[in-house]
């Protein structure tokens, strides 16, 4: 089973596959369906590695300096805020990504209706 570093990812995953499974999505969305899983990957991996360099530098420099601690606690925090960034363009490239699904099915249905 997968590991996600947060609960968005597994969101961004589970509509994007339910993007994927629909019958009528055309090549273009198909593409940045997938595009947008492999980006979801690759995000979730920097993350989760990131979590654990960090816990493991926190953990060195708690048992050797609780300043330095504090500091590489911030700079997580700030790491987490960019990457959290990130997954919220993730999230909204999602969004697009259906919205251009419902346009191209839309205009299959207005084509179809002028036959």
């Amino acid at each position: 089973m997968n590991r996600y570093f947060c609960r968005e990812i597994l969101l961004l995953e589970e509509i994007t596959t339910e993007l994927l499974g629909s019958k009528e999505m055309d090549e273009e969305t198909t593409h940045k369906a997938k595009l947008l899983l492999t980006i979801k990957d690759k995000l979730n991996e920097k993350m989760m590695e990131m979590e654990e360099y960090y816990m493991k530098r926190i953990e060195f420099y708690r048992e050797n300096d609780g300043t330095r601690a504090k500091e590489l606690e911030k700079q997580t925090e700030e790491c987490n805020e960019k990457y959290l960034g990130l997954l919220i363009r993730a999230k909204e490239l999602g969004h697009q990504i259906e919205r251009l699904e419902i346009k191209g099915l839309r205009n299959k249905s207005c084509a179809g209706n002028e036959l």
